[in-house]
């Protein structure tokens, strides 16, 4: 029987170590991102890669994508071995900018088997879903990448 509570911020974790290790993401497990000169440059063309936020996505930093949990089940399912998570993305003010990142999330996760994720073995994962949210406060486009993780343990 597995902890869900915990399995389930494990491999949120795990993803966000993954995806960093594969360039797509900058992770500090404390927070505390220093600021990309780049985002103060109205040319610039070339950025960090968007921070990992968890189960929100706050004004900074401006580029962003959020890792939040949203089963379908409930998160106290002392059983579970399925866990559905979101990732939101925010990268400023140029949309195809969103849709590259969704690709490339997409090629890295969609369809990947047996894979560990942190401290997590995953089984497959796969994408449900992906599209545009509409802009966010201050006019930046977001979009939404939906996985579902199946066959889930904890191997340490």
């Amino acid at each position: 029987m597995t902890d869900a509570p915990e399995i389930t911020t494990a491999l949120m974790r795990g993803l966000a170590e993954d995806l960093a290790t594969a360039g797509l993401v900058r992770y500090a497990p404390g927070g505390g991102y220093p600021r990309d000169p780049a985002e103060d440059d109205e040319d610039a063309s070339t950025f960090l890669p968007p921070a990992v936020q968890f189960q929100q996505m706050l004004a900074d930093p401006p580029r962003s994508v959020s890792i939040s949990f949203y089963d379908i089940t409930s998160p106290a399912d002392t059983t579970a071995t399925a866990v559905s998570l979101q990732l939101r993305i925010r990268l400023g003010w140029e949309p195809l900018e969103g849709i590259d990142l969704l690709t490339a999330l997409s090629r890295r996760l969609h369809q990947r088997q047996h894979t560990q994720l942190g401290n997590v073995h995953v089984s497959f994962i796969r994408r449900l879903s992906a599209g545009p949210m509409g802009p966010d406060e201050q006019g930046r486009p977001e979009f939404t990448s939906n996985y579902r993780f199946t066959g889930l343990s904890l191997t340490g």
